[in-house]
């Protein structure tokens, strides 16, 4: 999403900009997991009417992001780990069909030339090893990273279709990934290229489930709730 700096777009801003907008802050954690948002201060923040962000915060409801609740106001939802864990099981067996696909798909020039772009985008990956958290351009390189799996198998449709709920993921990464995970996740991409190239499908399938499931076990969510117990449901 195109970052928006406020103080430029005051009164110029329309609404879906005004929903993009705050769905980013929402998945960057800048504004957090059971924060109250009001109409009233979005609606000033914004320079839109108060019709307008109203109808913002439907949408944003709506894809499961904020919880309305009457006479009491707005916030940010909680992390649900049993949502994300179902999300990731989809995403996961949806990738490693895509996988199937490349490798057996008998598309020797297609195959050569995913590779190309996938040893591209990890070269540039690794200039941003260093980044503290995962707002910034390794984010995107890593959503490239798995776009280009998915626009191989012209999957596009597929993940459209998912995409409201597929940001609850990013939203979760940048939560999970804070912890400086970045080299790792380059290692598991450069490991995945490896596999591709050996038409290793069981190696590729093993690394991508391993890459893609960021809720592993009870312990682990433990851990991650000790670090930000408010951020959870209950």
């Amino acid at each position: 999403m195109a970052e928006v700096r406020l103080h430029d777009i005051k009164n110029k801003i329309s609404p879906n900009e005004v929903f993009d907008n705050i769905l980013d802050r929402i998945i960057k954690l800048e504004l957090e997991p059971g924060q109250m948002i009001s109409e009233n201060v979005m609606a000033g923040e914004y320079g839109i009417s108060r019709t307008g962000i109203r109808n913002v915060f439907s949408r944003l409801n709506e894809i499961g992001f904020i919880e309305v609740y009457p006479q009491r106001g707005s916030f940010v939802t909680l992390f649900d780990t049993e949502y994300l864990r179902r999300l990731l099981r989809l995403r996961i067996a949806a990738e490693r069909e895509i996988l199937y696909e490349i490798i057996f798909g008998g598309q020797a020039k297609e195959k050569e030339r995913i590779i190309e772009e996938l040893e591209a985008n990890i070269e540039e990956q690794k200039k941003y090893t260093d980044e503290k958290d995962f707002k910034g351009v390794y984010a995107k390189l890593d959503m490239k990273f798995h776009k280009i799996l998915i626009e191989s198998a012209k999957w596009g449709d597929f993940y459209t279709l998912l995409d409201s709920k597929m940001l609850h993921i990013e939203r979760w990464k940048n939560f999970d990934q804070a912890k400086k995970r970045i080299p790792k996740l380059i290692e598991q991409h450069t490991e995945l290229l490896s596999a591709l190239k050996e038409d290793d499908y069981l190696k590729a399938a093993k690394v991508i489930s391993n890459h893609l499931n960021t809720i592993p076990d009870e312990k682990f969510i433990m851990e991650m709730k000790e670090q930000k117990p408010e951020y959870f449901v209950k």
